[in-house]
């Protein structure tokens, strides 16, 4: 990928929070900002890892009708991985713009299907050496079981559109599955279970396909100003390719701060559609190097 197109992205991603905030008089949006601690073992080679990455996110929702919805989301991240598992590889920086439909089945069903488009700028002994990108398609859906319980799905087709069989593969003609629910402890504080699988063709080598498993259980409280709000998570991920012995174990600790546009929340926004997209997808393209 040219490095014009990884400026665009930044520059989308800093379009899209301006936009939340200020056009077309949305639903809902958020804007975001979080800081990742990450505690990653690989087994296999006794390499082990500290390190972490800041995140921006944002999304925003429109209507058209009384049922349908567009959701825009993205984020941007920089990594902190320098002579991780003693490789000289590893990602510098990368991001992810998305675009949902959603339509309104009944008061309490929402279905719909989404597009986005991510990449990751990987680096060689410091240098930069070369960005890896993807693209995820699919369905997804959120159903309101409760007033205190909501529960989502998504199922999304992943490739690499610049996939050549004698460099890294990332997610190339693979899949993500994702469940979760959110749960309301009370007025200011909301609680979720994320649950994602997925699997890809040609992970690290034309011969290595990957599978990967991420188990999220995080949340938010509001501040006394509802638009304000603590969020944080604490998150399992394993990335495997097979036929290699470096399996990658990694557990993540995560706090930031969101502001909800409108005064709502994480409750209201996912039971409104707004999940944002699989993190496994770009989280095992930014692993992939390791494995080499």
């Amino acid at each position: 990928m040219k490095r014009s197109q990884t400026t665009l992205l930044t520059f989308g991603a800093a379009l899209l929070c301006a936009t939340s905030a200020y056009a077309f008089q949305p639903d809902m949006s958020y804007v975001g900002l979080s800081y990742t601690g990450v505690d990653a073992r690989d087994p296999g080679d006794s390499y082990d890892y500290d390190g972490g990455r800041v995140t921006i996110d944002a999304g925003t929702r429109l209507s058209f009708g009384a049922k349908s919805h567009v959701v825009i989301d993205g984020f941007y991240t920089g990594f902190d991985v320098d002579d991780a598992f003693g490789s000289y590889y590893g990602p510098e920086k990368g991001g992810e713009i998305a675009l949902h439909y959603l339509y309104d089945l009944s008061p309490k069903f929402t279905v719909g299907g989404l597009f986005a488009y991510g990449m990751i700028d990987q680096k060689e002994d410091g240098y930069d050496t070369e960005s890896m990108d993807y693209t995820m398609y699919g369905l997804e859906g959120v159903f309101d079981l409760s007033p205190k319980v909501a529960l989502y799905g998504q199922l999304v087709a992943t490739e690499n559109p610049g996939y050549n069989d004698s460099y890294w593969g990332g997610m190339n003609n693979g899949y993500v599955a994702r469940l979760g629910g959110v749960y309301d402890l009370n007025a200011s504080t909301s609680l979720y279970l994320d649950l994602q699988y997925a699997e890809s063709e040609g992970y690290e080598d034309s011969d290595e396909d990957g599978t990967f498993n991420r188990y999220a259980i995080g949340g938010e409280t509001a501040f006394s100003s509802k638009p304000l709000a603590v969020t944080y998570e604490i998150a399992y991920m394993t990335t495997e390719a097979k036929g290699d012995n470096n399996d990658i174990e990694s557990t993540e600790f995560s706090l930031g701060l969101r502001y909800y546009f409108g005064g709502k929340g994480l409750s209201e926004t996912v039971r409104s559609g707004m999940l944002g997209t699989p993190e496994t997808a770009f989280l095992a393209t930014s692993w992939a190097p390791y494995h080499d």
